[in-house]
């Protein structure tokens, strides 16, 4: 009987772990990583005016400031590069200087981002009560090509994803 009673503790824990590998499974499905890049640098693209707050490029908690800001040290810049996890969104919380204003924007980057965006950056820039995103490529700028985005990357092909075209021409519609 003994022997039964153990058996049974023993089959139990093993669906138990299967059943916890098989949650955990199912829980990185949508999480996909390439080799790519994540940066800004609020005093070279931003000025003075702009005081970062908080950032967080998808849900992983290396590419976020949390502790950064409660702890009162300003955040400048980052540049990250490598296999890691392709963020879904990008939240970034700023003080516009002038007026005292926090502002706060979550972009939703799964219809901005390629499918496979191996060897490229994800750059951001605050302009004023504005956030620009930009997707940095690792080729060189076209002959004739106009230049776009950071000063610092003046040589490379760069996108810009937000705000897009599209979201732009809603935006002049609503005012007219």
């Amino acid at each position: 009987m003994n022997k039964i009673s153990n058996l049974k503790v023993a089959l139990l824990f093993f669906f138990l772990m299967i059943l916890m590998v098989s949650i955990s499974a199912c829980a990185n499905l949508g999480a996909k990583t390439s080799e790519h890049g994540f940066e800004f640098d609020v005093r070279r693209d931003s000025g003075k005016d702009i005081e970062l707050l908080e950032f967080k490029y998808g849900n992983s908690k290396i590419h976020s400031n949390s502790g950064v800001a409660s702890e009162g040290r300003p955040l400048y810049s980052r540049s990250t590069y490598g296999d890691m996890l392709v963020g879904g969104f990008l939240y970034v919380r700023w003080r516009y200087i002038p007026s005292n204003e926090v502002i706060e924007k979550t972009i939703s980057l799964h219809d901005l981002i390629p499918n496979d965006i191996t060897g490229k950056k994800i750059y951001f820039v605050i302009k004023d009560r504005d956030i620009i995103v930009y997707l940095i490529h690792s080729e060189p700028r076209g002959y004739g090509q106009q230049e776009n985005g950071p000063s610092l990357y003046w040589q490379r092909k760069v996108e810009t994803i937000y705000p897009s075209r599209d979201y732009i021409y809603k935006f002049k519609k609503t005012y007219e």
